[in-house]
């Protein structure tokens, strides 16, 4: 090749190389950036570490930073698209959602995006699926993305995660807060271990071990390492003194300690983590992790600079090193008593005899450790200072102060075998004798260092009340003379509780610091919280004890005080056992509101405005007059299409968070039912998704309404929903679909219903339980309410069936008074139904108690999900919800017979037949004030077809000439003897197109509606009369005041001609008749 043309070739592929590299740099992803904003929630927030209150803004601002680190991390490490919108913008709102903090990402562009859908199949512009995803914040200063399929398959509402993705074994994981979700092949699953979770997948390392995770997972994750999967429970060493817990990573395992008895003083640290190459040093010291920590200790740090220490010493990645250092004894030759040795003081005083030359002595030294320092002849005129260092290299420091004793100094002092403490820089003696020790007549047994010394006073001392003032004591041998004052006192026996005070800054609503209540007879400590605490709350205590009596355990490290035990020792050793019992304080009551205004939006026509109005505002006041407020109705409701039975409000003092504001809420269940509120931590607990047998069950509408207000029961607060209920406890706010009436879910509807085919309860044709039960069960629930005894919450599942007796039913756990906030686990009762066609009936309190003592039936005992009650097969129960008859006694209807008691007597039950109330509901008789030409009552015959002129509930009325229907006033109206109509004399009826409704109810509550038609007949004028409501063409006849037999003939006359012409036929009609024939 010539030069020329390697010149040529040179230039070619130096170009060729420029442009490669340009375009490298021209098609290089951009380095991501975006900015987390907005302020930090004031509510909302189930994690009381995370709470507006607990975080300091230096927490609020590492959190804002590890969000938008992670965001970085994600796009730019692991190039995964997150957190970009579809418009570019990478600007976001810290917020809460289902209890957690976090930062929620959604996209409907794939471009923007690696998140593959989410877990509602929500949907977008153009059906674009909706692709989500959250980065979670489980303590300050720590984020981690819930992502791609992960997210899809999302169903932790509420629980933070506590790592990134990671792979172990080829499978895919992810810590979450209570469990671990991993992802094979596409499909995810869930296994129940977590950091810190024990046998019972509860917390047993007090979320210690969820901190230290979650921790090294933040810290180590632009290393790209993470603590791993736990494939077992935490546990605890064989002496029980650590708790650990094993976590799997590709290169082997690491752990997570903690010293057991600062699992409960932890506040959120305490465990640490071993990991790396010190995990792989840690396993050389022993065959199994009781022989390993055996030598360690518990872990005291994290690593730094891979060095961790522990109790017994350091670990570094070439083993372990004791960190043992202690002086055992310090001597000098000839010494006049032994040196006294205080390890935890770090003083060692030791003793010559006077006239030593102590400028120059040389100890005897007994020590554990590698060296010590100084060593040799020392000057001990003064106090001089040793180090002691231990093999890995720590170091433990004691100062020495050197005393010369004469022959007339004591070396001991005793009462009654009990050595009394020599304090030689003040010559004072102080020493506590046994508490029967009679001190007005003590001869003390007392050593000095010479033989022959003379004591004053000598044999027999009274030191009854020696011990403020001393009695001095001079000892002389020759020329010396020493003199001590002697401080004695019996040893204490009191072990009362002096005081006990809970910080107000530990509440999470205060009124100050409390103070509790002591009983030392009794041995109770009794504690009011502040309205709005939980009893379980974790608290520390400040508790004051007798005089050299010690308590355990410590009162000041945090814990739940409801039902904790204190044992107060006293200084002789006599023990006393105190009980914490907590109560919550009633809430100053609210000035109840005069009225309150919302906006119906009813789409179904359910309800009327004013009469919800009353229910909500009744329901509202009571919130009020137990010291909460609901404050303003939200706004912020657009997206619900019918909210009338479910009314918002922007709660200032709800801690819980709906949706767009929405802090709490009342609900109706139905026209005629009671508003109940749903608040705090049920507000959250009501917006839970769950997952039954793999289906996802949303929130809100999935929940149902309130159907009572929340209660605490055993430590925990319940709230019954019509399809669901909430709990929340110290572990967290949670849903369980346990709804009054419904059906089980998944594999179990199916064995549900397989038992019920074939009976009066199946409906063959949509496959289901027959309709309208679950509604009956709802109805008896809220008619119980509506007496003042609440069934209580669904714990023992949805409906089930009773093959025996045929009767379907649900146990209540928790009954007890409608507005008791605190009730008995023990107390339950049952709504049962024996047939369908019937309402249920809530079978418990004085309705169970009349109904087992109705005479002349034979009962069996049954006890379903520990509900205990006699069955009358023969009778079935009763068809509709217990009432109060006119004598204020307790009705209990059957088909055509009823059983009734009082409530002071209910086992005296009387029976009668046929139904306690009317069920007459018919119009008699009406009148208007406008002038009337004819009047024809009809009500249906039930025993004839149905049909809408000869046979129906109806009222047609003709007026004469010029009458305005649009405002026909009602004179007079009579019906059925207890019966009551919606309208009474003075009652406008508006009949402009023609027709108008009246609806009698009867006093059995059935109800009947009459269609008033009106016309008017425009070739008639009005009669001349004093009475217009009447037409003046005959006298009355018997069929009611007003009625015409000419002018009813005409009218009749003329409808069968109509009839005629049309092809009809009339039966009959009758001028205000009770009943068509």
């Amino acid at each position: 090749m010539s030069k020329r043309l390697k010149s040529v070739v040179a230039i070619l592929i130096a170009m060729t190389l420029c442009v490669s590299m340009l375009s490298g740099i021209f098609t290089a992803q951009a380095e991501f950036n975006c900015t987390i904003q907005g302020d930090w929630p004031k509510s909302g927030i189930d994690y009381e570490w995370l709470t507006a209150e607990a975080t300091t803004d230096q927490q609020k601002r590492d959190t804002y930073t590890a969000i938008e680190d992670e965001l970085k991390y994600q796009n730019d490490v692991l190039n995964f698209k997150i957190g970009t919108k579809d418009d570019g913008n990478t600007t976001h709102n810290i917020e809460t959602w289902s209890g957690m903090l976090c930062v929620q990402f959604e996209n409907y562009d794939p471009s923007k995006t690696d998140n593959t859908g989410n877990p509602w199949g929500h949907t977008g512009p153009n059906n674009a699926p909706r692709l989500w995803g959250v980065v979670t914040v489980p303590f300050p200063g720590m984020a981690f993305s819930i992502k791609g399929e992960l997210a899809r398959q999302f169903d932790s509402y509420g629980k933070p995660a506590l790592s990134n993705e990671f792979t172990y074994d080829g499978v895919v994981y992810q810590l979450r807060w209570d469990n671990t979700h991993l992802l094979q092949n596409g499909a995810r699953s869930i296994i129940g271990y977590f950091p810190g979770s024990v046998a019972n997948n509860t917390d047993g390392a007090n979320y210690t071990f969820r901190y230290a995770v979650a921790k090294y997972n933040q810290d180590n994750k632009h290393a790209g390492k993470t603590v791993g999967v736990a494939l077992s429970h935490a546990r605890l060493t064989t002496d029980q003194t650590i708790l650990y817990q094993v976590f799997e990573t590709n290169s082997g395992k690491n752990y997570v300690a903690i010293k057991a008895e600062n699992i409960e003083s932890a506040k959120l640290t305490g465990a640490y983590v071993i990991a790396g190459d010190l995990a792989r040093a840690f396993d050389s010291l022993g065959d199994d992790m009781d022989a390993r920590f055996a030598v360690t200790g518990a872990p005291l740090s994290d690593a730094v600079n891979g060095v961790q220490m522990f109790e017994n010493g350091k670990l570094t990645a070439n083993g372990f090193t004791l960190g043992v250092a202690k002086i055992n004894s310090f001597s000098f030759n000839g010494e006049p008593r032994p040196a006294i040795i205080d390890d935890e003081a770090g003083t060692i005083y030791a003793f010559v005899k006077k006239g030593t030359n102590v400028t120059s002595l040389t100890p005897n030294i007994q020590y554990d450790g590698k060296s010590y320092s100084p060593t040799g002849a020392q000057n001990f005129s003064q106090p001089v200072k040793y180090t002691v260092t231990a093999e890995d290299d720590s170091i433990k420091e004691y100062t020495v102060k050197v005393y010369q004793l004469s022959d007339a100094d004591i070396t001991s002092y005793k009462i009654s075998g009990v050595e009394g403490k020599i304090d030689y820089d003040t010559k004072t003696i102080t020493l506590v004798a046994p508490t029967d020790t009679d001190l007005t007549q003590v001869t003390p047994e007392i050593a000095t260092v010479g033989d022959s010394v003379t004591i004053s006073p000598s044999g027999s001392v009274d030191l009854s009340d020696s011990w403020e003032d001393g009695v001095e004591f001079t000892l002389t041998s020759g020329s010396e003379t020493a003199k001590y004052t002697v401080k004695v006192r019996n040893m204490s026996g009191d072990n009362t509780v002096k005081s006990v005070v809970v910080k107000a800054d530990q509440f999470k609503f205060a009124d100050g610091d409390v103070t509790a209540t002591i009983d030392n007879t009794s041995k109770k400590i009794t504690i009011v919280y502040p309205y709005g605490n939980m009893a379980n709350r974790r608290v520390a205590l400040e508790m004051s004890v007798a005089d050299y009596a010690t308590v355990s355990p410590e009162p000041s490290t945090a814990r739940n005080q409801s039902g904790a035990t204190y044992v107060v020792t006293a200084e002789n050793g006599a023990q006393a056992t105190y009980t914490v019992e907590v109560k919550i304080a009633p809430k100053t009551a609210l000035p109840p509101i005069d009225d309150i205004e919302f906006v119906i939006k009813d789409a179904r026509g359910n309800f009327n405005y004013d009469e919800l109005k009353k229910v909500i505002l009744n329901e509202y006041n009571y919130q009020r007059s137990i010291g909460f407020d609901l404050g303003d109705v939200s706004e912020n409701f657009s997206n619900w299409d019918d909210v009338t039975n479910r009314l918002p409000f922007n709660s200032e003092m709800s801690t819980g968070n709906i949706l767009e504001g929405m802090k709490a809420l009342i609900t109706v269940d139905y026209p005629g039912a009671l508003g109940y509120t749903i608040k705090n931590s049920m507000a959250n607990a009501w917006t839970r998704q769950v997952t039954v047998d793999g289906e996802r069950v949303s929130g809100f509408g999935n929940s149902g309404g309130a159907a009572a207000n929340e209660f605490t029961m055993d430590g925990v607060l319940y709230q019954q929903f019509t399809l669901s209920y909430g709990v929340a406890s110290s572990g967290g706010v949670s849903r369980v679909i346990n709804g009054i009436g419904t059906l089980p879910r998944g594999d179990a509807n199916s064995q549900f219903l397989s038992s019920i085919s074939g009976t009066k309860w199946y409906n063959t044709e949509n496959m289901n339980v027959a309709g309208g039960v679950t509604d009956d069960f709802r109805r008896a629930y809220e008619s119980a309410n509506q007496n003042n005894l609440n069934p209580g919450v669904a714990l023992d599942g949805n409906l089930k069936y009773n093959s025996e007796y045929d009767f379907m039913y649900q146990v209540f756990t928790g009954t007890g008074e409608l507005r008791a906030q605190e009730r008995d686990s023990s107390n339950k009762s049952m709504i049962i139904s024996s047939d369908p066609v019937h309402t249920a009936f809530v079978m418990g309190g004085v309705w169970q108690t009349i109904y087992e003592n109705i005479p002349g039936y034979d009962f069996v005992e049954l006890n379903l999900d520990g509900f205990s009650f006699k069955y009358a097969p023969e009778i079935g129960v009763p068809i509709k919800p217990a009432y109060k008859g006119k004598n204020d006694e307790w009705i209990l209807e059957f088909e055509d017979w009823y059983a009734y008691a009082t409530e002071d007597d209910p086992t005296n039950v009387q029976v009668s037949e046929g139904g306690y109330f009317s069920k007459e509901n018919y119009v008699l008789d009406i009148e208007f004030e406008q002038a009337v030409k004819s009047i024809n009552i009809m009500t249906k015959n039930p025993d004839l077809p149905a049909d809408p002129i000869t046979n129906a509930d109806r009222i047609d009325v003709v007026f004469y000439k010029g009458t305005d229907l649009s405002n026909l006033v009602i004179k007079s109206i009579q019906v059925s003897e207890g019966a009551t109509a919606n309208v009474a004399p003075g009652s406008v009826l508006d009949c402009t197109w023609g027709t108008a409704d009246i609806k009698v109810t009867a006093e059995d509550g059935s109800s009947r509606i009459y269609v008033l038609y009106a016309s008017v007949d425009e070739d008639t004028e009005p009669p001349v009369s004093n009475d217009p409501g009447t037409s003046d063409e005959g006298p009355d006849t018997p069929g009611g005041p007003g009625s015409n037999p000419k002018t009813g003939q005409a009218a009749a006359t003329a409808m069968l001609l109509m009839l005629a012409a049309s092809g009809g036929v009339l039966l009959a009609t009758r001028k205000r008749s009770k009943k068509a024939e």
